[in-house]
């Protein structure tokens, strides 16, 4: 049968790890919070032994056990006191009341079970000798009465002995770790001693060594430390520094930010991207801050770390110019640079501005996939964009189009796009997005069409040029051989007939002129011209011109500015347009005529024409009539081509018009609507904002019948076609000049050294092999030959007559000319060169 225990403690900690080790070990164990409890407990159980703590409220464990000695039911059961012997007067007080043995507090378990089993296992001879012992005790002057047998005043006394021997053997272990935790504890003090120079080496160190500037503050938040960076950012020495606040030495307007670093509570941190920080010298610093709040001792402490981030703003702030700089330019452009997020299919685009077809803010305001944007491809090109953006996607490879899209009702715009595959951030092969550049090129589209109908009008005007110059040798000769015939023939039928022939010749001779405009190879006459008198010179022509029931009006500007134009080569623009209009109208319409100043302040874009910024004279020329077709209008100024049937249109009309208004420095653009009319607008500069314009010459003379200008001088001749050339030695020497002839420029040269001064007169062709008549005349003027210089050509380049005829002394003959032509322009220039060396002399 077990052993029942009963178990008096008020604290329930104890009580229960009390009751576990007695439970172990096999005991039945009851518990009670109080002395009141362990009675009533008492009054219904028998207990084999009774453990009560001796501190308890109310009634005490000494209480406690005088009361169960007094009861009949618990008289023989043994009572064990949980004391903690805080006075030797504890012991006397249980035996006094009559406890059977102790346990010291704190307790070893294998002791307390101990004293349990002694305690248990003799409870009948405490029983048989119980009270043969009365006394009374005086002990540290209070005297006890005890009453006990001596088997438990030896207990005790055993007990007592135990618990001496027992605390005298842990007060000699005590003071064997009390000796060696001392050693310990010096050796850790050493230790420690050595740690804390060593920490305070590495912090005066570290302070000293840091890249970043340290201060630490107090609780009022002024400098109590800094380290050598800081220093050297404030530009102060410590004494400078000391005592004051950190917000003393920022900008003024960065000081708020610096007000809650005194504020900060104990391991609270704050930090600042960016606070700026005045030099002494006067320069600022740009500063992040971090900062954080220790107490040491019983010292509160901000430590504040400032690190210099001012080439790091700087290189932000030049970063994000440089990408306002991108964008603007990306603007400027109407560049866009866009990406493709392959994975999720979503397409976004830098632009700020509308594309064709996508609307503003593309990528911002809806979400756009590959599919949504291949929809907008021009039908034709759709495969072909599809296939450049799957190879995007399979390599790094750069991949470009042009390609068309369907930007609106009746509008295509052609697209440029660029771009190349970015690989995945997991180092996969393929692309996982696309990026690149798109560019709406459709105007550089029609320039290049410009460029490629500039290209092949030159190459037509080279051929019509060539052609001209052989042709304009021939003319020369098919006028100058018919008007001498036609001088020397009696009148009859042989001499009209010769005369039929000059005048088709002068016809041919007007059509090489015509070629010769539209390839801008003509020789211009430019001067200044008002162009209001010019169209009412004419206004009576252009109204012969046009039939009766088509209204001619103009519309004249007051204080129009001047132009430098040829004005027959105005007037001849101006007819050509009168007819066209004419043509384009039939029975009835309107032609205005009219001009205006115009500034133009930054270009202006044609479909087909530009014009740059300026100050321009513009004249207008408008019609009523059909309108040109837009599929049309890319060729009007084509060479030979023309609307009009069979047999009733050169082609070389409007042609004609543009070569003369290019020759001239100036621009044409066309505006038509079907059904509504046509307007040509024609820029010519102004007078004083025109460049390289040639010194005005005489008005050309025209070929016509008449006597030859006679005159006496020694002419050279200089012209490598023979036919030419001889008729024009016929000419010179019928009208009573002496002529040497050459047949080069070099041959010419030759001549002249010598000769010598006995030449009055050097008339030579511009293009000549060897040496050109321009290249001649300098050669002249270099070596010093005064004799004035006539020039002829039927076809040269500008620049060729312009570096012969703006030499002094030299003057120009337009072939084809007649043999009058010729004899006047040799004596103009030997009357010219003679009131110069009067004007000389």
């Amino acid at each position: 049968m077990s052993q029942r225990i009963l178990v008096v403690e008020d604290s329930a900690t104890q009580a229960m790890a009390l009751s576990a080790l007695l439970e172990e070990q096999g005991y039945e164990v009851d518990h009670a919070e109080s002395a009141e409890g362990a009675l009533a407990r008492v009054g219904t159980c028998a207990y084999d032994v009774i453990l009560t703590d001796v501190v308890m409220p109310g009634i005490n464990g000494y209480e406690l056990c005088r009361r169960l000695k007094e009861l009949t039911q618990s008289l023989d059961t043994p009572v064990v006191l949980l004391t903690s012997l805080n006075h030797p007067l504890d012991i006397v007080r249980g035996l006094e009341c009559g406890a059977d043995n102790y346990v010291t507090k704190p307790y070893d378990p294998e002791h307390l079970l101990a004293r349990v089993r002694n305690v248990v296992d003799r409870p009948k001879l405490r029983r048989n000798v119980r009270a043969s012992m009365g006394v009374n005790v005086a002990f540290l002057g209070t005297t006890f009465s005890i009453t006990a047998d001596k088997e438990q005043i030896l207990d005790l006394f055993i007990s007592s002995v135990e618990d001496v021997v027992r605390t005298n053997q842990l007060l000699r272990d005590s003071q064997q770790q009390l000796a060696s935790a001392q050693a310990q504890l010096e050796s850790y003090a050493t230790r420690m001693a050595y740690q804390a120079r060593v920490s305070s080496e590495k912090y005066a160190g570290l302070m000293a060594n840091a890249h970043d500037a340290i201060l630490v503050l107090d609780d009022a938040g002024t400098i109590v430390e800094a380290n050598v960076r800081a220093l050297d950012l404030l530009g102060c020495d410590f004494a400078s520094v000391q005592g004051r606040s950190l917000s003393d030495f920022a900008r003024e307007d960065q000081r708020p930010a610096l007000a809650g670093l005194s504020r900060l509570r104990s391991e609270d941190r704050t930090a600042v991207d960016a606070l700026w920080f005045e030099h002494s010298s006067g320069r600022s610093t740009c500063c992040s801050l971090a900062a954080s709040r220790s107490v040491v001792g019983d010292r509160g402490l901000v430590l504040v770390v400032l690190h210099d981030v001012t080439q790091r703003r700087r290189d932000q702030e030049e970063l994000a110019r440089s990408a306002e700089r991108l964008r603007l330019a990306l603007d400027a452009a109407q560049m866009a640079t866009w990406e493709w997020d392959v994975p999720s299919d979503e397409l976004h685009w830098s632009s700020s501005h509308s594309w064709p077809g996508f609307g503003p803010n593309p990528g911002i305001d809806e979400r756009w996939t590959l599919e949504a944007c291949l929809a907008l491809v021009h039908p034709d090109d759709l495969e072909r964009v599809r296939a450049t953006m799957l190879a995007m996607t399979e390599s790094a490879a750069p991949q470009e189009i042009e390609f068309r899209l369907e930007a609106g009702a009746h509008e295509i715009r052609w697209i440029y796009v660029k771009g190349r595959g970015v690989s995945a951030p997991d180092g996969g092969t393929r692309p996982s997005r696309v990026v690149g550049v798109m560019l709406d090129v459709t105007r550089q589209r029609g320039l290049e069409a410009q460029l490629q109908q500039s290209q092949k009008m030159e190459a037509v005007g080279q051929l019509a040029g060539g052609v001209a110059h052989d042709f304009n040798n021939m003319l020369t000769a098919i006028l100058s051989y018919g008007q001498l015939a036609f001088d020397d023939l009696p009148e009859g039928a042989t001499r009209n007939d010769v005369g039929e022939i000059v005048n088709a010749a002068q016809r041919a001779a007007a059509l090489t002129r015509q070629l010769l405009a539209f390839s801008r190879q003509q020789v211009l006459r430019p001067q200044d011209l008002d162009l209001n008198a010019t169209i009412a010179n004419i206004e009576s022509m252009l109204r012969r011109l046009i039939v009766e029931s088509i209204q001619v009006e103009t519309r004249l500007a007051p204080g129009l500015w001047t132009v430098r134009a040829d004005p027959g080569q105005v007037e001849q623009v101006l007819m050509n347009l009168a007819v066209n209009a004419r043509d384009a109208m039939g029975d009835s319409g309107t032609l205005v005529v009219e001009t205006s100043n115009h500034v133009v302040a930054s270009g202006i874009s044609n479909a087909d024409r530009d014009v740059p910024a300026g100050e321009y004279v513009v004249m207008a020329v408008s019609d009523t009539g059909c309108g040109i077709d837009p599929a049309l209008r890319q060729r009007i100024f084509e060479p030979f081509f023309t609307t009009k049937p069979p047999g009733q249109g050169t082609g070389l009309g409007l042609a004609t018009i543009y070569g003369i208004v290019k020759q001239s420095g100036g621009h044409i653009i066309l505006h038509s609507e079907m059904g509504v009319g046509t307007t040509f607008r024609i820029f010519l500069p102004r007078a004083d904002a025109a460049e390289g314009a040639a010194p005005e010459e005489s008005p050309a003379d025209e070929p016509s019948a008449g006597g030859l200008t006679k005159g006496s001088a020694l002419i050279l001749l200089a012209e490598d076609d023979a036919d030419l050339r001889a008729v024009a030695i016929r000419v010179l020497r019928q009208a009573g000049y002496d002529v040497v002839e050459t047949n080069d420029g070099e041959q010419a040269l030759r001549s002249i050294e010598r000769l010598g001064d006995a030449i009055q007169l050097i008339v030579s062709d511009v293009v000549m092999p060897q040496l050109t008549g321009p290249e001649l005349a300098r050669t002249l003027r270099e070596r010093g030959v005064k004799a004035p210089l006539l020039l002829m050509s039927g076809y040269t380049s500008d620049s060729a007559i312009q570096n012969g005829v703006l030499l002094r002394g030299v003057s120009y003959l337009e072939k084809p000319f007649t043999p009058e032509m010729l004899t006047r322009r040799v004596r103009e220039a030997l009357d010219g060169a003679g009131r110069e060396s009067r004007r000389s002399a």
